[in-house]
């Protein structure tokens, strides 16, 4: 009902269309999980993980603050004048159940990923 809905809006509003193509939030959250691993290295190491951070998370706030932004001033407001409120939960309900669908599957394939690589580091060895 959304998604027609939504293909009856027809919005070509580029801003709209293009919103969530890239992937600097899920980027930026792999860096910082990253940074547990280096807990166990050296002062120095981590000195420079924390430099890298820093830059990493203010080059992110140039740009996700403003998008956050935008979706306050344009997308909200288009969801409210184009939705009904019941329309806007079930649309709510049906993104969060997609996301953890997606977390899933990227698990996997990070365990399979994981999986291969030590496989991969044995087997090099066998050949030796």
């Amino acid at each position: 009902m959304i998604i027609f809905s939504l293909k009856d809006l027809a919005i070509q509003d580029v801003a709209v269309c293009n919103c969530h193509s890239d992937n600097r939030l899920s980027e930026m959250l792999a860096f910082v999980k990253n940074g547990f691993s280096w807990t166990k290295k050296s002062e120095s190491e981590r000195q420079n993980f924390g430099l890298q951070l820093q830059h990493a998370l203010e080059d992110f706030n140039e740009i996700f603050i403003p998008h956050m932004q935008e979706e306050e001033e344009v997308f909200q407001p288009m969801l409210v004048k184009y939705f009904e409120y019941e329309e806007l939960k079930s649309l709510k309900a049906t993104v969060i159940e997609e996301h953890y669908k997606w977390q899933a599957l990227n698990s996997e394939k990070e365990q399979k990923y994981s999986k291969e690589e030590e496989i991969c580091e044995s087997s090099k060895y066998m050949f030796l």
